[in-house]
């Protein structure tokens, strides 16, 4: 009888601890799964940060500063109030943005075009976190900081 019972609770223990066990490489019950990081392209990247400085745009302004990557690493985007246009190239974390072009329309109260642009023209490495993406120059001197705002579809 001591045998059988023996038998069952070390059976019950560990099924037990069977349902119990944690995903291998985790240490914390509570860690929650990583979140897969974004890709350069097929996103939009909207402006945060420029040359060390907090990105404050108005929330009424329709044409915030951003560039997205498609697919092919086609780069359109907006200045805060130009439009902007070119082509990628990656090789690893390295960024050269070509063949930019950019509409020119006036705008009397764009206070991120100059900098944004010369900061894309700057940019030579990149680097995504989470859903941020630093643009630094030849220097390693992160030039701008972009937040993924959604992902594309083409």
């Amino acid at each position: 009888m001591f045998k059988l019972w023996t038998t069952a609770v070390l059976g019950s223990t560990l099924i037990l601890a069977a349902c119990n066990t944690l995903p291998m490489g985790t240490d914390n019950p509570h860690q929650q799964p990583e979140q897969p990081t974004r890709t350069l392209n097929n996103t939009a990247w909207q402006l945060s940060q420029l040359n060390g400085k907090a990105v404050q745009v108005d929330a009424a302004q329709s044409n915030r500063p951003h560039i997205s990557f498609s697919s092919d690493l086609r780069i359109s985007g907006a200045t805060g109030c130009n439009r902007l246009m070119g082509q990628a190239q990656v090789n690893g974390n390295q960024l050269k943005l070509d063949q930019m072009g950019m509409t020119k329309m006036a705008c009397p109260d764009d206070q991120f075009e100059i900098p944004f642009v010369a900061a894309l023209n700057k940019t030579q490495h990149y680097q995504i976190v989470d859903n941020r993406l630093s643009l630094t120059d030849a220097t390693g001197r992160v030039v701008a900081v972009l937040i993924a705002s959604n992902t594309l579809t083409n």
